[in-house]
């Protein structure tokens, strides 16, 4: 808790940047650019790997 990472709550140190930046990618990005970004990359991804059985539809 707050006795390992003392500076959790100043906003100016290097591990609260870090922290933010982590929360930051982990829910999709910080700006719309990064946001359309890794959605161009998830469609991809899954684009690739998905068949469409014509026949059968």
């Amino acid at each position: 808790g707050t006795d390992k990472h003392p500076q959790h709550s100043d906003l100016t140190s290097e591990t609260h940047r870090r922290y933010m930046k982590i929360v930051s990618e982990a829910s999709g990005g910080g700006t719309d650019e990064e946001d359309d970004k890794n959605m161009k990359k998830i469609i991809k991804k899954l684009a690739a790997e998905t068949v469409i059985d014509k026949e059968n539809v």
